[in-house]
């Protein structure tokens, strides 16, 4: 038997974002910096939204742990007789 959609959200913390305060942030870049989000194909707009998000979040001590452990676990590779390294954490 099928059941109504589910009330359950399945991200923990919820906020709420100031959009008046956020739209009259002005962002600064150095010339480097966006010329390296500009390389990458990202919108300086998209880059300055997920700072402004990524700031409302609190990660507890456990889900730092287990995310920098997870970071130790990623693998690398290098070539160039190890000049560049593709990877994390190295």
């Amino acid at each position: 038997m099928a059941s109504g959609p589910s009330q359950e959200v399945g991200f923990g913390q919820q906020g709420s974002v100031d959009w008046v305060a956020f739209g009259t942030t002005v962002p600064k870049f150095t010339i480097d910096i966006l010329a390296r989000i500009q390389g990458a194909g990202v919108q300086p707009f998209t880059y300055t939204a997920g700072l402004q998000l990524v700031t409302r979040f609190e990660i507890p001590e456990r889900g730092l742990q287990r995310l920098d452990d997870a970071m130790k676990r990623l693998k690398y590779q290098s070539i160039a007789s190890k000049l560049i390294y593709f990877g994390f954490g190295h």
